[in-house]
């Protein structure tokens, strides 16, 4: 089945303009390391899975999750170098979300990391699931 289903088993699709207004501000919130934000675009019973292989379940557990992505403790926040998204995909209750983020290292040089994450949705337009994957280096 695609999309969401609702209790009957019957697809519930979200729409794509609501997804596009959600995805635009969680972009926005992870930019800024806006934890209020971001929880506040969750949906009730969130999952967020890092790209190092980390699950954190439930809204206790995301927003630790979010702040330890937003400092993490080798890496000031002042030298953190996060963009927004550049491209989007939205097909069903999902969104494809390309990403870019340059990180200082020991000698002054950076390093620049790509992702992307597997954004998904409630029937509300509420994130559900952030599943992100880098590119290995």
């Amino acid at each position: 089945m695609r999309g969401n289903a609702d209790a009957g088993g019957v697809a519930v699709t979200v729409p794509k303009s609501l997804m596009q207004l959600m995805t635009a501000q969680f972009s926005a919130a992870w930019v800024r390391c806006d934890l209020e934000k971001l929880m506040e675009l969750m949906s009730d019973a969130p999952l967020y899975r890092t790209s190092s292989g980390l699950t954190f379940t439930g809204r206790d557990e995301v927003r630790q999750g979010f702040a330890r992505m937003c400092q993490p403790t080798n890496v000031p926040a002042t030298t953190r170098s996060p963009t927004p998204p550049g491209k989007f995909f939205f097909f069903d209750d999902k969104c494809l979300s390309y990403w870019t983020l340059t990180l200082p290292m020991p000698g002054g040089e950076s390093r620049v990391v790509e992702g992307i994450d597997v954004i998904s949705f409630d029937p509300d337009g509420r994130i559900r699931i952030k599943d992100a994957y880098r590119k290995g280096s």
